[in-house]
């Protein structure tokens, strides 16, 4: 009975407004802003959203957004990775077990400071009736215990093996290789051998360490009888993921998983007056050159940083590059700047190429753009991007570890000189962005949260 009057009260509540919890830990903006148009939408539509988040929006105008900013952790990830995360030295692909202990960092730094104290005991007394989540890391799948609210899930990146379990989406190891091997299409018969042995020795991995760990982390902090993060996840409403099928591979998916690429995209707004006559002006083209928020140039050894400055010096181009400090000496025909508006810049006919890491959100921005891609992937699945991205005939990429200035230069040529890249990368737009307006998409994607979490709380009674 009990049950039966907490749902009813509860699914009548969303008619009007909601109480919602949202817990994003990842301190990075380029995956927290694909989150951000969620939480913003929800707080508009009239509930009432509390988010902890590293980035937070700081926007005064929502006024039915409260925001606890966890950006003292971005420390944490700088110290443990990102301070490292250039050494030439460093193989990208073998690094893997430096970002698990990195995770495992922020995770506990940011459970053990006082305004998750707070949260994980509920000390402010306080009741929600949806709880939202990055579903990325399932220490902090508890708090839809402590709560006793439905769980959606919220992915910046691909579902990952565990995660696809969880809700009955199981990867075929063929059609949908983890995006670690970095095996794109048409996977030859080794790769299909070594993406199904991946896929086992990850779930027996999983099963005899990964699990254990969070239980232990579980246990730690939402105390001894907690239940395991990995059942919990299993009672996930749905999960909002991050797959466009022109940008990955094809799959399989199921009713409680909805692809959300492209969210982040805003509509076009006029460039500051300084860059668009910069834009204007440049006859022989501009190249945008940013490896996104988490690789920062001046980590670069100098002898990488001045292939790149040599590089520049023998193009025509102009070339605006997001970097902090002064890293060009006086380039004349290199502008660099902490912050550009990436999206417009990327939207104006005089950009003939876009250098970048290779994540999904600056992908989905220079498909908005039609902008062909020089990719230099670092880390996760930016090597599988940069594979699909040049199988698709929109980009060529070189490896960071082994590059010369001469391959560079090459490179750069071909991509703004041969009009095959320019014009594979416009037809490529047409299908990937033909999306709904990005509000229009997040208005659905409200209803469907609205919708599974009504179904969730209706199936307890």
């Amino acid at each position: 009975m009990y049950g039966e009057a907490l749902c009813t009260v509860f699914l009548l509540s969303l008619a009007g407004a909601a109480k919602i919890l949202g817990v994003f830990m990842t301190t990075s903006h380029s995956h927290q802003i694909v989150f951000q148009p969620i939480w913003r939408e929800l707080s508009l539509r009239g509930h009432q959203v509390t988010v902890y988040t590293p980035n937070p929006l700081n926007d005064p105008s929502l006024t039915n957004l409260t925001e606890i900013d966890l950006g003292f952790s971005n420390n944490v990830w700088k110290e443990k990775y990102l301070d490292s995360m250039m050494d030439a030295t460093n193989s990208r692909r073998a690094d893997y077990q430096k970002i698990s202990e990195a995770f495992s960092s922020l995770f506990e730094s940011q459970m053990s400071s006082p305004p998750m104290q707070d949260l994980i005991w509920n000390r402010n007394n306080e009741t929600y009736d949806l709880f939202l989540v990055e579903f990325f890391y399932p220490g902090m799948y508890g708090f839809k215990d402590v709560y006793k609210c439905p769980m959606v899930g919220i992915l910046s990146v691909p579902m990952t093996i565990a995660g696809a379990s969880s809700i009955g989406m199981d990867k075929h190891p063929v059609l949908d290789p983890e995006l670690l091997l970095a095996f794109a299409t048409d996977l030859t018969f080794k790769e299909r051998v070594i993406s199904t042995v991946y896929n086992l020795l990850y779930k027996a991995t999983m099963a005899l360490s990964a699990e254990p760990k969070f239980n232990a982390l579980a246990r730690k902090y939402f105390g001894e009888n907690s239940r395991e993060p990995y059942k919990i996840a299993k009672e996930v409403s749905v999960v909002l993921g991050n797959s466009n099928f022109v940008t990955q591979n094809i799959k399989p998916v199921v009713p409680a998983f909805v692809d959300i690429s492209g969210i982040h995209l805003q509509p076009e707004k006029p460039l500051p007056k300084d860059l668009k006559d910069l834009l204007d002006n440049a006859k022989e083209g501009v190249i945008y050159f940013s490896l996104g928020t988490n690789v920062k140039p001046y980590h670069m050894p100098k002898q990488k940083l001045q292939q790149f400055l040599d590089a520049f010096a023998e193009l025509p181009y102009k070339v605006l590059w997001k970097a902090e400090g002064d890293i060009v000496h006086n380039r004349s025909n290199i502008v660099t700047r902490k912050w550009f508006p990436q999206q417009d810049i990327l939207r104006h006919p005089n950009v003939r190429l876009f250098i970048t890491q290779g994540g999904l959100q600056s992908i989905d921005e220079s498909l908005q753009g039609k902008t062909p891609m020089l990719m230099i992937p670092f880390y996760a699945d930016q090597f599988f991007n940069a594979r699909k991205m040049i199988d698709n005939g929109v980009a060529l990429s070189i490896d960071y570890e082994q590059f010369t200035k001469e391959e560079l230069v090459d490179k750069i040529k071909k991509l703004t000189q041969d009009q095959k890249y320019k014009k594979a990368v416009t037809e490529m737009s047409t299908i990937a962005v033909d999306q709904p307006p990005t509000a229009s998409r997040e208005s659905r994607l409200v209803d469907r949260i609205r919708t599974e979490t009504q179904r969730s709380c209706a199936s307890e009674i």
